[in-house]
C-alpha cells in the first residue's frame, strides 16, 4: 500500500520546527516519510537537515542526497549535503556543491561559512587558498553575525594559556589521570595518527586518545610509556566564538579523551554526556 504524502500543514510545521532548532520534532512529524521504503524528497530534505544540524552526518547524508537529486530542499539542502561531503573528506564533490550554493545564494552566510571551512582545510596543502577562506569566514560573519561569527584564531602561546586554564578547571580526579598521559596540540588531525584504523582523520575531530605503539613500548623496561591525548586546535576554535567557549570546549574534549584513556567506549561516554 502506498503511503499518502504528508499534509502541507505537516511540512510547514516541520519547517518551522527546523528553524527553531526543534530537530526531534521534525523527525516526529516527517520521519516516516523519510524512511527507505518511502523517501518523500521534501521530507528527506527537512529530516536530513535536522539530522545534519544535530551532528549526525552519516544519517543526514543519504537523506540530503536523495532530496537534492530530486530537486527538493533548495540551497539549504545543498549546503547540508556539501557540508556532509566535506566532513567525510569527499572534498572535490563538496567544493563543487558549496560553490554552487554561494553562486545561487550569495547573500546567505551558511554557504560561505562551509566553503570557507573546506578551503581552510585544503589550504594545508595549497596555502594560496587561505586568503579565500578568510574572506569567506568574514563574509559569512557580515551576512549572519549571530550564526557565523568569525572563529577565533589563537597563536600557539595564546592557545597554551587557554589549555592551561581549561585543565585547571577539571575535576581533581580527572586532572590526576591527565598527569599519566601526554597532551599534544596540532592544528588539524593528520592521517598518520590513524594507521590502519577504520576511523578517518576528519575536519570535525576535536581530540583523539592514542596509545603508545608496541615499538615505542618496547623501548622502555616497564612498557608503561604513557598514551597521548591529541588536541586539534583549529577544529576546537571553529566550534567557538569566545575565549570562554573555547575553554569549555577544550575541557569537554579532555574529559572525553580521559574517558577513552580509562578504557571507556563511546557508548559509555554518551551515557555520561561526554
Amino acid at each position: 500500500m502506498t503511503r499518502e504524502k504528508p499534509t502541507d500543514e505537516a511540512y510547514d510545521e516541520a519547517d518551522e520546527a527546523l528553524s527553531q532548532g526543534e530537530y526531534e520534532r521534525v523527525d516526529d512529524l516527517l520521519g516516516p516519510w523519510a524512511a527507505d521504503d518511502v523517501r518523500d524528497p521534501e521530507a528527506c530534505a527537512l529530516v536530513g537537515l535536522a539530522r545534519f544540524y544535530e551532528g549526525e552526518t552519516e544519517v543526514a547524508h543519504p537523506l540530503l542526497e536523495w532530496a537534492v537529486d530530486h530537486e527538493a530542499g533548495g540551497s539549504e539542502a545543498k549546503m547540508g549535503l556539501g557540508a556532509c561531503e566535506f566532513l567525510e573528506l569527499d572534498l572535490e564533490s563538496a567544493e563543487e556543491r558549496l560553490r554552487e550554493v554561494t553562486d545561487e545564494d550569495p547573500e546567505w552566510g551558511a554557504g560561505h561559512y562551509w566553503l570557507a571551512r573546506l578551503l581552510e582545510w585544503r589550504a594545508r596543502w595549497d596555502p594560496k587558498l587561505l586568503n579565500e577562506a578568510e574572506r569567506g569566514f568574514a563574509r559569512a560573519a557580515r551576512l549572519d553575525p549571530e550564526g557565523y561569527p568569525v572563529p577565533p584564531h589563537l597563536t600557539e602561546k595564546e592557545f597554551d594559556a587557554v589549555l592551561e586554564e581549561a585543565i585547571d578547571g577539571l575535576p581533581p580526579r580527572v586532572a590526576q589521570e591527565l598527569e599519566k598521559v601526554s597532551i599534544v596540540v596540532d592544528p588539524y588531525p593528520d592521517e598518520e595518527l590513524f594507521g590502519d584504523d577504520e576511523e578517518q582523520a576528519g575536519p570535525g575531530l576535536a581530540g583523539l586518545y592514542s596509545e603508545a605503539s608496541r615499538l615505542e613500548r618496547g623501548l622502555t623496561d616497564t612498557g608503561s610509556l604513557p598514551g597521548v591525548i591529541h588536541l586539534f586546535q583549529r577544529n576546537l576554535e571553529l566550534t567557538c566564538t569566545t575565549r570562554d567557549e573555547l575553554i569549555d570546549e577544550i575541557r569537554d574534549t579532555l574529559l572525553h579523551e580521559v574517558g577513552h584513556f580509562l578504557g571507556m567506549e563511546e557508548e559509555d561516554l554518551e551515557e555520561l554526556d561526554l
